[in-house]
């Protein structure tokens, strides 16, 4: 897999780090993030793996649930970044 389509998937992935996101695949909302004087920015905001050794039933990204896993170096993550 290319290093992009890994970057799209993960990103896609990245949502469920947060608590309120346990649902299937959807379509991206935007999150804007607040500095301290308050303006708004984009995150950059992506896993480095959708792989995972455990099998935590509530999880969508958990072991035995049938998805296309990634995993990006760390060279990899740093040149898309760039």
């Amino acid at each position: 897999m290319e290093a992009e389509a890994k970057l799209e998937l993960l990103g896609e992935d990245a949502r469920f780090e947060s608590c309120d996101s346990f649902t299937p695949r959807r379509p991206k909302r935007k999150s804007p993030a607040r500095a301290t004087d308050g303006p708004s920015t984009a995150l950059f905001r992506v896993l480095q793996s959708n792989s995972c050794e455990w099998d935590c039933p509530y999880c969508p990204l958990r072991r035995s649930n049938d998805i296309q896993r990634a995993t990006l170096t760390p060279e990899e993550l740093a040149r898309l970044f760039m």
